[in-house]
Formats: C-alpha cells, structure tokens, sequence
C-alpha cells in the first residue's frame, strides 16, 4: 500500500514560501526491497508517469490530475491533488510490471536531486 500524504508548500531553495513556492508530497510505503519514504513534486509524478508510457507501450499506466497554473497552491487544490497522486501510487501498486520497474525505484528510492531529470536521463525503450 501506498500513501501521498502532508503537502507542504516551499520554496525551491530558501525553505521560505514566496510566489514561486512549489508543493512536496510525504510519499511511503512498502515495496518488495521493503519501506520507503520520499518527497516529490507534481513534477516528478508527471515525469514517473511518462517514463512508465515510455517503458510500457500499450500496457496500462494509471493517469495523474493535469497540470494547473492558477490556483495551484490553494490549500483545497492541494488537498484534492494529493488525493489523485495517492490514488495513481495506489493503482500502480496492483501491477507488478509498474512497481517492480528501475523508473518507479528510482522514484521511491533515490535522493539524487531533481527525480524528473533522472527519470527524463533514462535510455529511452526500443521496441520489440
């Protein structure tokens, strides 16, 4: 089972909440290498998605809320976000062929800076 959870909202670098604050997710679990406890933005979700499209072409990838610009830091927004990014950890947590991929270890396992650039770094898949 997996859990989204305790949005805060910061800055990129100061910690401080400015107009350019950006929101994290507390997201954990357990997987098959056991517990697991990370923050991640829209942004690497979105990235964790299209690289699971990427990896697995006509299997089915569950979706996530579209991107929103205005209004996207209001606390009932974030609330009804963190939601759907709980459901989609959820709904790839019933496929083995998603939560078993290097694209969703990487997500839940590494601390290597920005998710998203390490998910886009990935070798793109050839087809069969």
């Amino acid at each position: 089972m997996f859990f989204v959870s305790n949005p805060i909202k910061m800055d990129d670098n100061s910690g401080m909440i400015k107009l350019g604050s950006v929101v994290k997710y507390n997201v954990t679990g357990i997987d098959s290498e056991g517990k697991f406890e990370v923050q991640r933005r829209y942004k690497e979700f979105d990235a964790l998605r299209l690289a699971l499209l990427d990896r697995w072409p006509g299997c089915y990838v569950p979706s996530i809320p579209e991107k929103q610009i205005v209004g996207d830091k209001e606390d009932a927004f974030i609330e009804q976000r963190r939601l759907l990014l709980e459901r989609f950890m959820r709904e790839c947590g019933k496929y083995e062929y998603l939560i078993e991929s290097k694209e969703f270890k990487i997500f839940t396992r590494s601390t290597a800076g920005e998710i998203d650039n390490v998910l886009k770094a990935l070798p793109k898949q050839t087809p069969l």
